[in-house]
């Protein structure tokens, strides 16, 4: 770990259209801060990822 802060990974707007929560975010910035900054490839797979499943979310809403 360097002991600077790690940067987001993802964005608000990321977040917010992702529905990602920002605690998670900062939890993969500290992975990516440990092991080095992701790579474009590496945050657009990581987004697909953690993104929600909109049947759980349906399931919930019926």
């Amino acid at each position: 770990m360097t002991g600077k802060p790690a940067q987001p990974v993802l964005s608000d707007g990321d977040l917010e259209r992702l529905g990602i929560s920002r605690n998670l975010a900062e939890y993969v910035a500290d992975i990516a801060d440990d092991h080095g900054p992701l790579t474009p490839a590496q945050r657009d797979q990581l987004a697909v990822l953690l993104r929600p499943d909109p049947t759980k979310r349906l399931a919930r809403g019926a």
